[in-house]
């Protein structure tokens, strides 16, 4: 006795999971990191706007309020002239980071004032324009997520094999 079947559908099935792994090889496709990297420029707005989130930043020192009051008068910590914040929340400030590669990506600033600030001086105290929290990670993960769904439902698997 002798049993044979034909499959059906598996170089269809074969192309769509390789593209699949192609888009999981190289998350530049499908626009994965230009989503991550607006996502990380909302929340450095935010981070702005509540002058540090989780973590508030230190006030300024009495003397050096009463100076930036009077020469930029309105304007929030780290925001004196708004380069460093421009240059953390637009994308085509000069001074703004957004390099990617497949499997992965640098934001930030060039702005030479953002280390002091991160880290702070002896003369200054630390109030990091980067601050990721754990609900920012969550945050910068779901574009992630969104795009790898997005990626297998492209390939259409379900209705190759019914799954």
């Amino acid at each position: 006795m002798k049993f044979s079947a034909e499959i059906e559908g598996v170089s269809e099935t074969l192309a769509a999971f390789r593209g699949v792994e192609a888009g999981l090889v190289d998350l530049r496709q499908l626009g994965t990191w230009k989503a991550v990297a607006s996502e990380f420029r909302k929340i450095e707005k935010q981070q702005f706007e509540g002058e540090g989130r989780g973590n508030k930043w230190q006030p300024l020192k009495p003397s050096y309020a009463r100076i930036k009051a009077k020469k930029y008068p309105g304007k929030k910590i780290l925001e004196a002239r708004g380069d460093l914040k421009q240059s953390l929340t637009t994308e085509s400030h000069p001074d703004h980071v957004f390099e990617e590669k497949a499997q992965e990506m640098s934001i930030g600033t060039k702005d030479p004032k953002a280390r002091y600030h991160q880290s702070g001086t002896k003369n200054m105290a630390a109030r990091p324009p980067i601050d990721i929290t754990d609900a920012d990670r969550k945050q910068l993960f779901q574009p992630i997520q969104d795009k790898l769904v997005q990626l297998v439902g492209n390939a259409k698997l379900k209705t190759l094999r019914g799954f």
